[in-house]
């Protein structure tokens, strides 16, 4: 192919080592080859966060959410595409390897039955979404060129990107409701289930950033054939700047989080310290006297205890004797027989 379409040695090799290349935009004359990464929800995780969308739930409200059982699966898929644009020959070609599964903590959290109902072979490819709009009577992608086409398919792996941080959101807020709900009784595998959700954001974050940059890049090229088109991917751009401005968002929502869980652990701990000093002082008097009349007594006279008798009874700790200089026991109650 890069042969018979005079392809630049280094959009060859872009190609080759897609799978380790980051977002990015490469400009090779009249070509212009883009990489960029995709994630997707799987289709049962789909399913239900488009539903909860299409009626018009927000996700800051899961209020059906409140229960384990409740609690969605997040099946996440990744992969990175490589779309090359000839506008001299009108012409798009595109690389999809095949979608993986994303190396994502949260989905450990789903249960063994729902993983084997989804397979990473049943992902259909992105132009297959896209063929879509092409087979309508009218759209942008009949009437406009491959620059339209590679549009449609920036804007789809937008979308899919949005939804995976909305199903993220779902689950964050529903442990928060719980967290609410339940409070010290908040088990740890809810916290696991926090801090994987924190550490699945922080590196989808990572990821994505340079996806801003390369739809940055797309808005301010110039030898597009329609003028509007930079505007469209400016508008993209912007839903991308949205998504990561979410992640964010559930990052801080953990951390925070993560602060009301120990807030509830410390004061269940000083619910127990408090119990346990009523318990403690309720018991002290009777040590203290069983210790005060269970003590034994040798009667008898040295010179050294009559020294030492002498020698505290000058200080405060005299005052507290208990025996006289013979040994006897200064207590009455001590000198009984029984």
């Amino acid at each position: 192919m890069a042969l018979r379409f005079r392809w630049h040695p280094l959009i060859l090799e872009r190609l080759l080592l897609l799978r380790t290349e980051r977002a990015r935009m490469y400009t090779f004359e009249s070509k212009v080859l883009v990489v960029l990464p995709a994630w997707r929800l799987c289709a049962t995780t789909r399913a239900g966060v488009v539903e909860r969308k299409r009626r018009g739930e927000s996700a800051d409200e899961p209020s059906r959410m409140n229960s384990r059982n409740a609690m969605p699966d997040i099946h996440v898929v990744h992969t990175r595409i490589g779309v090359v644009v000839d506008l001299r020959r009108n012409m798009l070609a595109y690389v999809e390897p095949v979608w993986e599964r994303a190396d994502l903590r949260i989905s450990s959290w789903t249960s063994p039955r729902s993983r084997s109902r989804h397979t990473v072979e049943q992902e259909r490819p992105l132009l297959r979404s896209v063929s879509k709009d092409m087979e309508r009577e009218y759209s942008l992608m009949r009437r406009g060129g491959p620059d339209w086409l590679l549009w449609s398919m920036v804007e789809i792996i937008s979308d899919e990107l949005v939804l995976v941080v909305l199903a993220y959101r779902e689950i964050v807020n529903a442990l928060q409701d719980r967290l609410h709900a339940e409070g010290d009784r908040f088990d740890r595998e809810n916290v696991k289930l926090i801090l994987a959700a924190s550490a699945d954001m922080d590196n989808l974050l990572k990821e994505a950033k340079p996806l801003k940059r390369v739809l940055q890049s797309l808005a301010d090229y110039k030898d597009w054939p329609s003028e509007e088109l930079g505007r469209y991917f400016d508008d993209i751009r912007i839903d991308v700047s949205d998504a990561l401005e979410s992640m964010e968002l559930v990052i801080d929502v953990c951390n925070s989080l993560k602060g009301e869980v120990q807030t509830y652990k410390d004061g269940h701990m000083n619910d127990i310290l408090y119990v346990l000093t009523i318990v403690t002082t309720i018991f002290v008097p009777g040590q203290f006297l069983t210790g005060l009349y269970g003590m034994n007594f040798v009667v008898g006279y040295c010179v050294f205890r009559k020294i030492c008798r002498r020698v505290f009874r000058a200080s405060l700790t005299g005052a507290l004797l208990l025996q006289d200089d013979d040994g006897a026991p200064t207590i009455p109650e001590l000198r009984w027989k029984q």
